[in-house]
């Protein structure tokens, strides 16, 4: 079997076989194919597609290319977001969902294109251990309900490397690569997706994000696996703060109780649903109110805290939040005319953050935390004249373009945009 045999027959639109995907997997973990051929069945399967069949077995290739975690008679409820900007939320769900009596083995990615990634922003609090052995995060698993890793030698150590070269290689949308990408680092029972849409996320509309529901739902139950998937709203960022440590600052505010809106609801609403699959509630509405009743008295936070220090964070700096970007400089953003903020074009926003350093243009960039952005306005929101519309947190670098950038995708108009739903639909 040729690695460019099978890259003929992908680009020719012919089904492959579980004998050549497997191929193809075990050859690039094994480096014994190289990243320009991978890159090569990367686009082809992007631009002709994979049917269920190769993105099933695709998915677990990836997922049986190192080993399976062992998590005993524990129930456990994965929670996976597609990629957004401004995306906090499971710094803040997974937390709650734990309080209330879950297990959720969270392991994530770095950051994606224009989307942020869970472990950077972990790594942006001094000490965070994201790399821990596959035994020391049962332990934080079994103790606390949660913890916070990323792919190792030993988890999928396929998708780590796919990952980071669909990142460089312009693949990052395919709905199948991205299906394979999240279930093949994915371990528990049970798993409910948050699937962006709209202008900041990769699909842009509700029914791109419907058929990526229907891929990710049932390449799931094909695992096997418990799933749900919510269709969420990104045509702004989520919260008010863009940025890496800038992020982790905002989710704090959230779990010591401070009320913002988006986050809250979204939190929330996964947790329950996170809840109702793991049999701990029967209903949504009592998930939801367990959820709110543990976020509200704290333990949420306490369960952040308690595991951010297992994995070696130093947690005075989410005590004292503002810590963690410190020392970026500040330059504020004012709106030319006054009127309704009625666009965001919240895909640039995100490539701004790249320009200022917070995120990665090649997969060896090295990442500034704490640079980004403070939103003041949102979208609907009145502005008059000169006032200040956001915070932009830097060190110098790109700093013109990216405010360059941000000018040209605020738009500000003289009618007030129609508010739209937050939770599109519940795909089942």
């Amino acid at each position: 079997m040729r690695m460019v045999d099978i890259i003929i027959k992908k680009r020719d639109k012919k089904e492959l076989t579980k004998d050549e995907i497997d191929f193809i997997i075990k050859g690039y973990t094994d480096d014994l194919i190289p990243d320009y051929q991978v890159s090569a069945f990367l686009m082809a399967s992007y631009l002709n597609g994979l049917n269920f069949k190769e993105c099933a077995n695709l998915t677990n290739a990836m997922r049986f290319s190192g080993i399976i975690p062992d998590f005993g008679n524990l129930f456990t409820v994965d929670k996976h977001s597609t990629g957004g900007v401004g995306d906090k939320l499971s710094f803040i769900m997974a937390p709650i969902f734990a309080a209330a009596g879950g297990y959720t083995p969270m392991t994530s990615g770095r950051g994606l294109g224009h989307t942020g990634g869970t472990l950077d922003k972990l790594e942006s609090i001094p000490g965070m251990n994201v790399n821990l052995k596959l035994n020391e995060a049962i332990k934080l698993l079994q103790e606390y309900g949660l913890f916070f890793i990323g792919q190792t030698e030993d988890l999928a150590p396929a998708d780590k490397k796919i990952y980071a070269l669909r990142d460089v290689t312009g693949t990052v949308e395919s709905k199948e690569l991205i299906t394979a990408s999240i279930l093949s680092k994915k371990y528990a029972n049970a798993i409910v997706f948050d699937i962006k849409c709209g202008n900041g996320a990769f699909m842009k509309t509700t029914a791109e994000a419907r058929t990526l529901a229907h891929n990710l739902c049932n390449v799931a139950k094909y695992i096997p696996m418990k799933a749900k998937a919510l269709i969420t709203n990104m045509n702004q960022p989520l919260g008010f703060f863009v940025g890496n440590a800038l992020e982790i600052h905002e989710s704090v505010q959230v779990l010591k109780g401070k009320n913002i809106a988006d986050l809250v609801e979204l939190s929330l609403s996964i947790s329950a649903h996170m809840l109702v699959l793991s049999n701990i509630c029967k209903t949504f509405n009592e998930a939801y109110d367990k959820s709110k009743t543990v976020l509200e008295k704290g333990e949420a936070y306490n369960t952040f805290l308690k595991v951010i220090h297992a994995q070696g964070g130093d947690i005075r700096y989410l005590e004292n939040s503002e810590k963690l970007f410190e020392k970026a400089k500040t330059i504020e953003l004012k709106s030319s005319r006054q009127g309704y903020i009625n666009h965001i074009n919240t895909l640039n926003v995100g490539n701004a953050l790249i320009c200022l350093g917070g995120g990665r243009n090649v997969k060896t960039d090295i990442i500034d935390h704490s640079v980004g952005f403070e939103f003041y306005k949102k979208l609907g929101d009145y502005v008059q004249k000169d006032e200040v519309i956001l915070k932009i947190y830097h060190n110098d670098k790109n700093l013109e373009e990216t405010i360059n950038l941000l000018k040209e995708n605020i738009h500000i108009n003289d009618e007030k945009l129609t508010s739209e739903p937050l939770i599109y639909e519940v795909y089942n």
